[in-house]
């Protein structure tokens, strides 16, 4: 061998050397062990140095099919899949850079995770229905490693594990599901699903994943919140709003209405408000507020008050303001407010001032008397102010059938051989004008009773003779009759005041004897002018003394009062 040759493959002998050493195959990546969800590319790089260009050959370990496709850049070689379960195995990657052979292996553990769970409702949630709620985790592999959790606000309420059940190859969709009957404080909480994959050989994220849902919990509208603001009475003329509020899933309808006895009148409301500037006794009533969805509805009503003085009082008189002495008269005063007036009636005194005489709406003057008539108010009170009116009671005083006296001074009464011997007596039934004959001097009191009648009538003495004379005095308004009797040189006088009925009163009254000569003539001229210019004044004194003695006192206020 000549020297040149050998020099030749000594240089090539040490190339071959220098090269073997310095090629290498770096660990495939992404490393020797990769977790790879299936559906998801996969991309293994096997990368060489120390050779410009080396060859790649992959394989599995027991040569099933690669499933991938491969391609080289330079100095590396890629290995690009789509993961399946086809492509669960162990990876070899073989190089060679001339003579020199390298490998480098990887494990391809796959798995299925790709999703959040799911939560689903069977319906939608009604209060204190049953619903079911599922929660469902789609595409696991191993579905024998998954655990589902639920829960409420962080409460508990199932945990779901699927150890226990075969292994398929394939991808599975697990659910967990729980019985749920919501509350009203179920609305609007948070319901969570967590589902887990705790594959502890396995390096790959994420592990767990969840999923948070509102509760929506449907319910008719609760009994809503209605007010009249600032309060339910109020005074005719301040303002008033009435506000309803409903609480209600969906978002309740709020009506509110004006309720009477034949409909009701929906009032033109903003968001469950309506506002009245100034109320009237008309604005008065019922109001109702109605509050619903399509799960149901309710209705609440409240009741306005509006306070407002006495008006439109009225003052009835039965049989009429107009009566006869000793019938009954009833007064009736009608009035409306608010609140309800409270109805007092009062007489007018003389001196302008007036008497308490009744609380109440109805006044009944029974035997009605002289005295009665007069004015009479009925004045209606309540908080929100007060109102009166006034009645005129007229009392017709009736005399008894007797014969009339002529307005202008009257004669001598005639002699007892003038009376008409035809003149009827008395009936035995008629009471006399005294009970007895009285024989007194002059100015001396005596006692007698008096007697009115209905009916036509003659007075006689105590013995049953014709008196010598009878006068009857009058006067307009309230009558007052005197009778004056002679005989035997004697005058009785006998007043009949207020009364309409047969009635007999014991009366105290000066009586005057008159002795010879006679002085009849005069004395009877006196009396009669004194009747005429000034009748009813004589008889309102004799009326006030007879009423002295009776009562040892006599009031004018007490006189004036009705008897009721």
């Amino acid at each position: 061998m000549s020297r040149g040759t050998l020099s030749a493959l000594t240089a090539l002998l040490l190339t071959a050397v220098l090269t073997s050493k310095a090629f290498e195959v770096e660990d495939i990546v992404p490393g020797h062990q990769v977790a790879a969800q299936i559906g998801e590319d996969l991309e293994l790089w096997c990368n060489t140095t120390g050779c410009d260009r080396p060859t790649f050959f992959w394989r599995t370990q027991l040569d099933f099919p690669l499933g991938a496709n491969v391609s080289q850049q330079g100095s590396n070689s890629v290995l690009t899949m789509k993961v399946g379960f086809e492509n669960e195995h162990e990876y070899l990657c073989n190089t060679r850079c001339g003579e020199v052979r390298k490998q480098r292996r990887v494990q391809i553990d796959i798995y299925s995770f790709p999703s959040d769970p799911v939560i689903e409702i069977s319906q939608p949630l009604i209060l204190g229905e049953p619903a079911t709620i599922t929660c469902r985790v789609p595409k696991v592999y191993p579905a024998d490693r998954l655990e589902i959790y639920l829960e409420i606000e962080g409460e508990f309420l199932r945990m779901t594990e699927f150890s226990r059940e075969p292994l398929i190859k394939s991808v599975e969709t697990k659910s967990a599901s729980i019985t749920f009957t919501p509350s009203e404080e179920d609305n609007g909480k948070e319901i969570t699903c967590r589902a887990e994959l705790p594959i502890d050989e396995m390096e790959f994220e994420p592990k767990a994943r969840k999923t948070t849902q509102i509760l929506h919990v449907n319910y008719a509208p609760r009994l809503p919140d209605f007010s009249i603001l600032p309060a339910g009475s109020v005074k005719e003329g301040e303002s008033v709003t009435l506000q309803c509020l409903a609480k209600g899933n969906p978002a309740a309808k709020v009506t509110i209405r004006r309720k009477s006895a034949n409909e009701k009148v929906v009032l033109d409301s903003k968001d469950g408000v309506v506002h009245i500037p100034r109320v009237t006794p008309d604005d008065a009533g019922d109001y109702e507020c109605e509050a619903e969805n399509e799960f149901g509805e309710v209705k609440r009503a409240e009741t306005l008050s509006v306070e407002y003085g006495p008006r439109n009082t009225r003052i009835v008189s039965v049989p009429s303001s107009t009566v006869k002495e000793g019938d009954n008269v009833t007064l009736t005063c009608s009035t409306y407010g608010s609140p309800t007036p409270k109805v007092f009636w009062k007489k007018q005194l003389l001196n302008g001032g007036s008497l308490l005489i009744l609380e109440g709406a109805t006044l009944t003057i029974k035997a009605v008397q002289a005295e009665a008539m007069g004015l009479y108010e009925c004045e209606a009170v309540n908080v929100a102010g007060k109102e009166s009116r006034t009645v005129e009671i007229i009392v017709k005083v009736l005399s008894p059938s007797t014969p009339e006296m002529s307005h202008s001074t009257p004669e001598l009464s005639p002699t007892a051989s003038e009376l008409s011997p035809s003149t009827p007596e008395l009936s035995p039934s008629t009471p006399a004008l005294t009970d007895q004959t009285e024989t007194v001097t002059e100015v001396e009191d005596f006692a007698i009773k008096s007697t009115t009648y209905n009916t036509q009538h003659q007075v006689t003495d105590s013995k049953g003779n014709d008196p010598e004379k009878e006068t009857s005095l009058t006067t307009n308004g309230r009558i007052f009759t005197t009778y004056t009797t002679s005989r035997n040189n004697t005058i009785t006088y006998a007043v009949k005041v207020d009364d309409v009925g047969n009635s007999t009163e014991e009366d105290k009254i000066v009586k005057e004897r008159i002795e010879e000569p006679d002085y009849l003539t005069p004395v009877i001229i006196a009396v009669s002018s004194l009747a005429t210019a000034a009748g009813p004044m004589a008889a309102l004194l004799i009326y006030i003394f007879r009423k002295a003695k009776i009562n040892r006192s006599y009031s004018l206020v007490n006189s004036l009062k009705p008897k009721v």
